[in-house]
């Protein structure tokens, strides 16, 4: 009386394309492996759930949520450990949730169609700065609000092209040029003056915009003038010699020779003539009390700037940050972009570098470790930054070039130091793939290749995220079906989870729920959805704004079994083998190739021993055992008894399977 025992740990044997419910072969549902000894467990995914409603009440019905991302800063709100920016294309602009479910929107994301981003977007994080990137306008977000918008009709930087001397307080005015729909200003303060080398020659080095404007068809100029400060005496020492308690929010540290002073008790025309650590001459004798208040102004002259509109390329969905500067590529282009440094909002267009050794467009770029890393449709090359701070900073790394390409790059996910992505190549065709250091690994097999080509679209997203004490990369292969395919970095296996949740990126946090957890994005409404394993149900408001528990079915599907030969199998009895927990596991089988299968019979998994007797007999047969409740699960096989027949042909022979 053979005793055989089915492992619960079944790979994904996808003949046709097919994953879950409706698939032949054999796949393992819900579910993950986990190998202690020599036992291969499987454990149930982490449930979905949640937060509170939005507050305002849902201000996205009907949009979708194009990515989000986690920010490490109290910057965004505080008095909370972590906040999410949202998309939302319905009330246009962007928005930022956090744990609460408490969401506001972003000051300074508007109204117009010019803020909502196109399917997808991207993230990326550069010292608590945002950048967003969706094909057609940029953004850089900080403090909450965002401080610039890249685009062709909006100012980016002003540019010192001559820092001038003697400037005491200088303010910046801009000339209007073609009625900007939003008059332009430039902060008095954010005028840099510096003394160099104890020389009263204060110099103007850098302008801050304020507010970009809007709708520039060409740049404007700009010209800097004094601004009269004032100061109080604080000391005379003598008729020309007196002390003063500067205005410090707006005088520079030192006051230029020549600085013209003014009031009550100063003769016209009196200048200041010279400036010691604390003191100030003056050119004429004065009559000058203590607490008076004087007029200062300063000389300055000779600094001109430009004035540099943004120029997006047009650039492609990714981006990224390297030493200092933005890094985008032009969409149909070889050419990969990079912003001036330090001006993440400005880029030249003749700044480019060309990934041209393969006749291949760009599809994607990430940074990856110490390089830039272009991938085109077939191909994949490496660019390190060769430390210029003018013009082109990228270069080629040629040796690591690999002919492998991205299929799209919204499958791109990265985590320490990994980028796991849907390839392509010219002779193996789709699957997937992973970049550790500069080799790229095919970590897909032919079945799970044959799953994505059946069913992968170009919004296909992918992520990478920990659970479990795994590593996994989930890829979510088409908006039209909740099916993901899942990579475990650890059990190097591939399962199939279903998730009733979009997931542009996931974050994660150590504050929620007392345990680690991922968020991701509401397929129905952007409301944020904890991902983690204290739950082992999803539980998500729909369209209507309803809640809405499910409890996932976890399934492990064998390949169809026959023993060894194809004699008869009279089935007597099977027993669950693994850890106990409240709930049954079904079980059903097929003896025609997956066509049909049998009623449902239910395991006890509470009981000392779970078993069922009495299977009936077939010659080859595939076994399907589902679990479907909200508690863990932690099983390792089923242990089937059976007889054998002795004849090699008694009765009707049975269809002839694929093995």
């Amino acid at each position: 009386m053979p005793i055989q025992r089915i492992p619960l740990a079944q790979p994904i044997e996808s003949r046709d394309g097919a994953a879950g419910p409706s698939a032949k072969d054999s796949y393992t549902q819900n579910l993950f492996f986990d190998t202690v000894g020599n036992d291969r467990y499987v454990q149930k995914r982490p449930g979905c759930l949640a937060t509170t409603p939005q507050s305002p009440a849902v201000p996205f019905v009907g949009s979708r949520i194009m990515a989000f991302q986690q920010l490490r800063t109290t910057t965004f709100l505080p008095n909370q450990i972590e906040a999410y920016v949202v998309v939302g294309d319905t009330n246009a602009g962007l928005w930022f949730v956090n744990s609460s479910g408490v969401d506001n929107k972003i000051a300074g994301s508007g109204t117009g169609t010019a803020y909502i981003p196109e399917t997808p977007c991207f993230f990326y994080v550069d010292n608590f700065k945002v950048m967003l990137v969706d094909k057609t306008v940029a953004f850089i977000i900080e403090g909450g609000a965002i401080t610039s918008v890249i685009s062709t009709n909006r100012i980016a930087t002003v540019q010192v092209t001559n820092p001038g001397s003697n400037y005491l307080n200088p303010t910046a005015t801009l000339s209007a040029v073609a009625a900007p729909a939003t008059v332009l200003t430039v902060s008095a303060t954010g005028i840099r003056v510096r003394n160099i080398g104890g020389v009263n020659t204060n110099r103007i080095y850098s302008v801050a915009v304020t507010t970009q404007g809007g709708t520039y068809t060409a740049a404007p100029t700009i010209s800097f003038s004094e601004a009269p400060i004032t100061a109080t005496v604080s000391e005379i020492l003598s008729t020309t010699k007196v002390r003063l308690a500067w205005d410090t929010t707006t005088a520079s540290d030192v006051c230029p020779n020549g600085t013209a002073i003014s009031g009550s008790g100063v003769p016209g025309g009196t200048t200041i003539s010279s400036v010691g650590d604390s003191w100030l001459t003056l050119s004429n004798a004065s009559t000058l009390t203590v607490g008076q208040t004087v007029t200062l102004t300063g000389i300055g002259s000779g600094a001109t700037a430009t004035v540099l509109l943004g120029n997006l390329p047009n650039a492609g969905g990714s981006a990224c940050f390297s030493n200092g500067r933005a890094i985008v590529y032009g969409s149909g282009t070889q050419k990969i972009y990079a912003s001036n440094v330090g001006v993440p909002t400005y880029f030249d267009p003749l700044n480019f570098v060309s990934a041209e050794s393969y006749v291949d467009t760009i599809r994607g770029i990430a940074r990856h470790l110490n390089y830039v890393v272009a991938f085109g449709e077939y191909s994949c090359q490496f660019f390190y930054d060769n430390g210029s701070s003018v013009g082109n900073s990228l270069s080629p790394a040629l040796s690591y070039n690999q002919e492998v390409g991205l299929f799209s790059e919204s499958t791109m996910a990265e985590m320490q130091g990994a980028i796991a992505f849907v390839g392509q190549t010219k002779d193996q065709g789709l699957g997937v793939y992973v970049l550790d250091g500069a080799a790229i690994k095919k970590v897909s097999t032919p079945a799970v290749d044959r799953v994505i080509k059946a069913n992968i679209t170009t919004v296909g997203r992918g992520l990478i995220f920990y659970t479990g004490g795994h590593t996994f990369y989930a890829v979510h292969l088409s908006d039209a079906s909740d099916i993901c395919l899942v990579y475990d970095f650890v059990e190097q296996g591939w399962y199939v989870w279903d998730f009733p949740v979009y997931f542009a990126q996931l974050a994660e946090s150590n504050n929620y729920n007392t345990s680690t957890s991922y968020y991701g994005a509401g397929k129905y409404d952007p409301q944020l959805i904890a991902f983690s394993p204290a739950y082992y149900q999803d539980s998500v408001y729909n369209s209507a704004g309803v809640r809405v528990v499910t409890i996932p079915q976890v399934v492990s599907q064998t390949d169809i079994l026959d023993g060894g030969t194809t004699k008869r199998k009279f089935f007597r009895r099977a027993e669950a083998i693994g850890n106990k927990t409240i709930g049954t596991l079904n079980i059903q089988y097929s003896d025609n190739d997956y066509q049909t299968f049998s009623a449902a019979r239910g395991m006890d998994l509470s009981t000392s021993r779970s078993q069922l007797y009495g299977f009936g007999q077939s010659r080859r047969r595939s076994f399907k055992f589902s679990h479907q409740s909200n508690n863990p699960l932690r099983l390792v096989s089923v242990e089937l008894q059976y007889d054998i027949g002795e004849l090699e042909n008694d009765g009707v022979i049975d269809p002839v399977y694929r093995r």
